[in-house]
């Protein structure tokens, strides 16, 4: 959010730094670094995950189509990606166009959901993380959540840990 003062973000990010680097479980980081980082520092400063600037980008959706490259291409995360993009859409009344083409969905498919360190190698796993991912947002949109997509992130994360 653009309104957030410094010192939230920086805080935001120490956190993030520091779930990655000492919150681990066998050697291996069990949270998505940037996801923990907002979650706690959202419930600390009472500032959610603002995809504010997203919804800006609708003219050049595509744009947030280059993530794919990397982190479904060349982390060979693909597999993850689409399927939750297939999923979320399925799972949405919208359109399926508007829905799988949605900046705000794109952004976290693309960038926040397919992290390296906390998503399954296999792609079999990784298809099965992408829709478990999907069911949750499903499954706690009733619970009126400020953000629905990084608790699901989250808890895709803690039941996928194993499976890495």
């Amino acid at each position: 959010d653009p309104n957030v003062f410094w010192y939230q973000i920086a805080v935001v990010s120490a956190i993030a730094m520091g779930t990655k680097n000492f919150l681990r479980v066998t050697g291996r980081p069990v949270f998505n670094p940037a996801a923990i980082g907002l979650l706690i520092g959202g419930i600390l400063f009472h500032q959610y995950v603002a995809w504010w600037g997203v919804p800006f980008q609708k003219p050049v959706v595509f744009i947030l189509l280059l993530p794919v490259l990397i982190s479904g291409i060349r982390l060979r995360r693909l597999p993850t990606i689409v399927a939750f993009l297939i999923a979320n859409t399925l799972f949405t009344p919208q359109p399926f166009l508007s829905r799988i083409f949605d900046p705000v969905t794109l952004l976290f498919a693309t960038v926040m959901l397919p992290e390296p360190l906390t998503t399954p190698l296999n792609p079999k796993r990784q298809i099965l993380y992408g829709l478990t991912v999907a069911i949750i947002i499903q499954l706690i949109s009733p619970v009126f959540l400020p953000d629905l997509y990084i608790p699901a992130l989250l808890l895709g994360n803690i039941l996928f840990f194993k499976y890495r």
